[in-house]
């Protein structure tokens, strides 16, 4: 699913590095159609886990805009970790429409929080 991170990446039309380290890089881009939060973690050069986010400009009874989504992905930073469990439980919380890819030792995790 590495593609899909980089086509997040291409399209975006706003991106903020929140994190960069020799084995560790995370962001946040917008894309016409959501906010994505990503994150890779490395060994040497090759992706060890990825996480994407992506957060959906379309919501029912909701209006999201980049600042906002930044402020709330900046907040779930304690030291030097991301807090997807505290993120997703927001989303969900909120009734914020979002689809979540994981991916650990080449086996993929995805799920969806839809509207309701």
């Amino acid at each position: 699913m590495e593609p899909i991170v980089n086509n997040y990446i291409a399209e975006a039309t706003k991106k903020i590095i929140f994190k960069f380290k020799k084995d560790y890089i995370s962001l946040l881009v917008e894309t016409e159609k959501a906010y994505v939060y990503c994150e890779k973690y490395y060994d040497d050069i090759c992706v060890t886990s990825s996480l994407s986010i992506e957060i959906f400009k379309e919501q029912n009874h909701k209006s999201l805009n980049f600042n906002q989504f930044r402020m709330v992905i900046a907040n779930q930073f304690y030291g030097e970790y991301f807090d997807e469990l505290h993120l997703t439980n927001f989303l969900k919380k909120n009734r914020i429409y979002y689809h979540r890819w994981h991916q650990i030792g080449g086996v993929f995790n995805t799920s969806s929080q839809r509207n309701i």
